[in-house]
This record gives C-alpha cells, sequence and structure tokens, in this order.
C-alpha cells in the first residue's frame, strides 16, 4: 500500500534525524514553540545546540494553506527528507493539509 508506504518512510527519517542528532534531546538544547492560536493553521519549533539548528513548520490546518515562516537566520536550510535547499529567511509556503518540513542548518 503506498500511503502506508510513505508513512513508514517518513518516520524511517524521523527516527534518522533523532537517532543522528541526540544533542538536540539533551536538557541543555534551546528551544522556540510557537504553536499557540496566534499561529494556526502553521505550527513552528526552532531548536538549537552547539550551533546546529532545526527548524520544523506545518500546516495543521484544513485545506490547503500558505503557511508564513520566519527561519531563525538565513540559510542555508537542508531539507531533512528530500536535501532541497532553503535560502533566506522568510518564506510563504502553500502547503497541503497535513504537510509538514524539517529543515537543518547541517547535513
Amino acid at each position: 500500500n503506498t500511503h502506508r508506504k510513505a508513512l513508514y518512510d517518513t518516520y524511517s527519517k524521523l527516527l534518522d534525524f533523532r537517532s543522528s542528532n541526540p544533542r538536540f534531546f539533551d536538557e541543555d538544547s534551546h528551544f522556540e514553540w510557537y504553536v499557540s492560536d496566534n499561529h494556526w493553521p502553521g505550527r513552528y519549533i526552532f531548536g538549537e545546540a552547539d550551533g546546529q539548528r532545526f527548524a520544523v513548520f506545518g500546516n495543521f490546518g484544513k485545506g490547503t494553506q500558505t503557511i508564513s515562516v520566519d527561519l531563525p537566520n538565513s540559510g542555508p536550510w537542508y531539507d531533512w527528507f528530500t536535501g532541497d535547499v532553503w535560502n533566506g529567511i522568510h518564506h510563504e509556503v502553500p502547503m497541503e493539509e497535513g504537510k509538514f518540513y524539517l529543515l537543518t542548518n547541517f547535513r
């Protein structure tokens, strides 16, 4: 089933991120959470440890939305799933319902 395979691949990549970057999950790492009603339908989490950063943002509303996100710095940022490079701070991203991105400032 293609949908189950896509879900499996997503979880596999997320677990790879977790196991490859244990410093982000230590007590002294820094997080910024933007998940209040003011940020709906987009939600954002930024994390940092030892100069390495990640950004997670997504469309958690109904239907396709354009999500406005300001990354912590101008980049380059790398899409953890595709390797695509993002530059700049401000992005207007059309996103399908349930879509999310995991970007890092390292490879």
